[in-house]
């Protein structure tokens, strides 16, 4: 485990450090960070021989040069948060580089390397140490949960607002704001659909709070349904299964899978 820090007026060794651990890549890079200006990081990533690349970036991120260059070069990217009040910033600051985990206040800004104060920690798989391999896992499926989320909403919020696509209106809680529909055919998950709530009358409504089906906790239930359809055949006729559950699972479940 290593401390970075940037001062104003010294080198940054953050960016420094970060570009050369990109540069050795092979298999994966998940980022997730708040604000981004910087170049330098982006055409790292960009021409890294890494498989595969993942980013999760704030929809109040200004429109800047480096979303030009990753949307050119077609680096996977989802958005979530908002531009406007009520505010939701995807706030995170952490890129995951292989086994490597770089963690602290530092967004990718000009700012950020040249003018703030700012941390970073940077954390590396290494046998025989559990527990930092435990926090790399832990942000791993924290990336994972919130990617899923992104992909979720791509179609329904608008990319660099937050706005919903169908009523206009702020996205502050993707969870309050639409019902949620998870469905399954032929006992395999077929589909999941984001609603709209807006002028629908929700049973029980969004502020109703309930214990998760899956994990026990309080958290606050989804609102939706959980539907299974299968077709069921006898001697005379083909019969259309459809059954349907009020969904009582927390977003943490939700979104690391857990449905039923």
């Amino acid at each position: 485990m290593e401390a970075f820090f940037s001062t104003p007026g010294t080198s940054d060794s953050i960016t420094f450090k970060i570009k050369e651990d990109i540069r050795n890549a092979k298999k994966h890079i998940y980022c997730a960070v708040c604000y981004w200006d910087d170049e330098d990081i982006c055409d790292a990533i960009i021409t890294s021989k890494a498989q595969l690349k993942k980013l999760v970036l704030n929809n109040g991120l200004p429109s800047t040069g480096v979303l030009d260059k990753l949307t050119k070069n077609s680096i996977n990217m989802v958005f979530l948060g908002t531009s406007s009040h009520p505010y939701s910033n995807m706030h995170h600051k952490f890129i995951i580089i292989d086994d490597i985990l770089w963690i602290g206040s530092f967004n990718f800004t000009l700012n950020a390397k040249e003018r703030n104060y700012e941390s970073m920690i940077r954390l590396e798989v290494v046998k025989k140490k559990e527990s930092i391999n435990k926090v790399i896992d832990t942000y791993k499926k924290e990336f994972n949960r919130i990617w899923r989320l992104g992909e979720y909403l791509k179609d329904v919020v608008q990319v660099g607002k937050g706005t919903c696509n169908s009523c206009k209106k702020v996205v502050a809680n993707p969870f309050e704001h639409y019902l949620i529909d998870i469905i399954y055919s032929e006992g395999n998950l077929s589909d999941i659909v984001f609603f709209c709530s807006e002028n629908i009358t929700l049973y029980p409504s969004a502020e109703s709070v309930f214990k998760c089906s899956v994990c026990g906790s309080n958290n606050a239930i989804i609102s939706g349904n959980i539907k299974h359809i299968e077709e069921l055949s006898n001697e005379y006729e083909t019969i259309i299964d459809y059954r349907n559950y009020g969904a009582t699972v927390c977003s943490k479940c939700f979104l690391d899978g857990n449905y039923r």
